[in-house]
């Protein structure tokens, strides 16, 4: 018999014949014998080990190379081509990406899901004005490719889009589940990005912080079962503070963003943009402005030029939105608040009151456009009616916001 010839060990072939226990002419991918088979081959082995071993060598690698994204294909470096082959000068090998493995079939159907409702549908609710549309479904999408946090935000805010228009309760909790736990998973390298915002990443970090907003301003209203804790107005007091992080963000990058989402909030600080409302809208401002001269009377200067800088930007607010339907203006007018008028409505200050109650009428006529709002205006002005003491005068003043949101008369606390 003749001798058995002898072979060089390699645990280095692919995948498939080592689980057939074949010997791997390590020629691939493919290799002969997955090629001959028409399977596909794999080195997860291998590839490993290459990754590995460049890993090691990164801090030698040119800033090109340092930059390139690592799905593009490896670059030749130095090699000598000769009849069309290339002979690798020595070094290491360049980083080859690991293979990509496939998700569960469910879940990629729920993200292709999730990807359609979020690039026909949700991007509107994002919209301050249809010419916001481009940026919100084209250019942040895109965004989100290099972005996983903000690929995670979209998919959150589109399964929590789906949970409030669902109508069996198990689709209901299914999507809001599914929202939380893509929410969830962004949370965590957003956070990382935020404490390093830059050129590259500023408008990632802007966009998921205003669909953050959104997120929050809905998830109450939609959550299976309804709202287990607080009130309407902690969730408005809560939106307050996250619009505090995002003006954060926009003022450290302001000349890098192209998004342009405060539009509208930096119209609504000129002094100079004229007021055109409706006759009923005019003549509830010049009431609430009445009753504010009123309370204020004793007040000091500063406190009362706040104020009333308030009551005139949420009366501009509602100009800009009957000629221009910016639905972004409701969160601008938000923003602009200042942390004492905030407590002061924590307190029940009637005067306070009163203006976050024209404000919900604001966010309530946005309601046929925007999904994430429904029920919150309505919702503000009855709470905060039961907040106010019995007074005739104040019955008078919150007529106009509970006729406008289609509440009936509530009497007041005695």
């Amino acid at each position: 018999m003749a001798p058995r010839r002898s072979h060089k060990k390699s645990r280095n072939g692919c995948d498939q014949c080592k689980q057939r226990r074949v010997k791997c002419d390590e020629r691939g991918p493919p290799c002969t014998n997955c090629q001959n088979r028409e399977i596909n081959c794999v080195y997860s082995l291998a590839a490993a080990r290459r990754v590995k071993a460049a890993s090691t060598t990164s801090a030698e690698a040119s800033p090109i190379q340092s930059s390139l994204s690592p799905n593009a294909p490896p670059v030749p470096s130095g090699n000598q081509y000769h009849n069309g082959r290339a002979e690798p000068s020595p070094g290491p090998p360049p980083p080859v990406a690991p293979p990509i493995l496939p998700l569960p079939p469910a879940v990629r159907l729920l993200e292709f899901e999730l990807a359609h409702k979020y690039t026909t549908d949700s991007y509107k609710s994002l919209c301050g004005v249809p010419e916001d549309g481009y940026a919100w479904q084209v250019h942040i999408p895109r965004l989100a490719i290099s972005s996983p946090f903000l690929m995670d935000g979209i998919f959150g805010l589109a399964a929590l889009h789906i949970a409030s228009s669902a109508k069996h309760p198990s689709e209901i909790v299914s999507y809001f589940d599914a929202a939380l736990r893509y929410h969830t998973l962004a949370s965590s390298p957003f956070r990382e990005a935020l404490n390093n915002i830059t050129p590259a990443n500023c408008e990632a970090v802007f966009a998921f912080a205003i669909i953050t907003t959104v997120f929050t301003f809905s998830s109450t209203q939609i959550a299976p079962g309804g709202r287990e804790s607080g009130t309407v107005l902690e969730d408005v007091i809560a939106i307050f503070e996250l619009l505090q992080g995002i003006k954060g963000i926009f003022s450290v990058s302001e000349g890098w963003l192209e998004i342009g989402w405060f539009s509208s909030s930096i119209r609504i600080e000129s002094e100079d943009v004229p007021v055109n409302n409706e006759p009923g809208t005019e003549i509830a401002f010049q009431r609430l402005m009445a009753f504010t001269d009123e309370t204020l009377a004793s007040a000091s200067a500063e406190e009362y030029n706040v104020f009333k800088r308030l009551v005139h930007k949420l009366e501009l607010c509602f100009s800009i939105f009957r000629e221009k339907q910016d639905q972004s203006l409701v969160l601008s007018w938000l923003s602009m608040l200042d942390k004492n008028t905030v407590c002061e409505a924590r307190r029940g200050n009637p005067l306070v009151l009163l203006l976050f109650m024209h404000w919900a009428v604001l966010m309530h006529l946005m309601e046929p456009r925007t999904w994430w709002a429904k029920g919150l205006g309505a919702g503000l002005v009855a709470e905060l009616l039961t907040r106010f003491p019995s007074d005739p005068r104040l019955d008078e003043m919150t007529r106009w916001p509970r006729e406008k949101v289609n509440l009936r008369p509530i009497k007041l606390l005695a």
